[in-house]
């Protein structure tokens, strides 16, 4: 929660690291808001995972909607759960509304490769130096 500002501020200031160098990243949306109005000069990330109707098999929440909140909290980008639901239309979107894409946790080289191809951002991934080597050269 909201609790956790002053002292992630205090360790932050403490470490002294360049600020492209941190990003806070947070499954609540109120607290990244916060913390990005606090740190304005770190990149804040919404964490938000993609669920699929077992009827309609549409996903949700849809781009717009992460776009509208993320866009009103000031964030720079969204920071998605890897499913099925992160296609060419929602990367496009979420890119063309000015925010970064980041999908989270990869550990499949052709997963990887095929959000790549979409234009994402960034990976989070439990095995980086595997997964960079196992990628397939473009």
């Amino acid at each position: 929660g909201p609790e956790i500002l002053p002292e992630l501020q205090r360790v932050i200031h403490t470490a002294r690291n360049k600020p492209g160098q941190t990003a806070i990243i947070s499954f609540s949306l109120d607290v990244v808001a916060a913390a990005k109005k606090e740190m304005p000069q770190l990149k804040g990330y919404w964490i938000v995972g993609l669920k699929q109707h077992k009827v309609t098999r549409r996903w949700s929440p849809k781009a717009d909607e992460l776009i509208l909140k993320a866009k009103a909290a000031r964030l720079d980008g969204l920071d998605i759960g890897k499913t099925g639901g992160i296609n060419k239309a929602f990367a496009d979107e979420v890119k063309q509304a000015g925010l970064d894409l980041t999908v989270w946790t990869v550990n499949s080289p052709r997963e990887a490769a095929r959000l790549m191809s979409l234009g994402i951002d960034g990976i989070t991934t439990d095995r980086p130096g595997w997964l960079r080597l196992n990628l397939e050269p473009e």
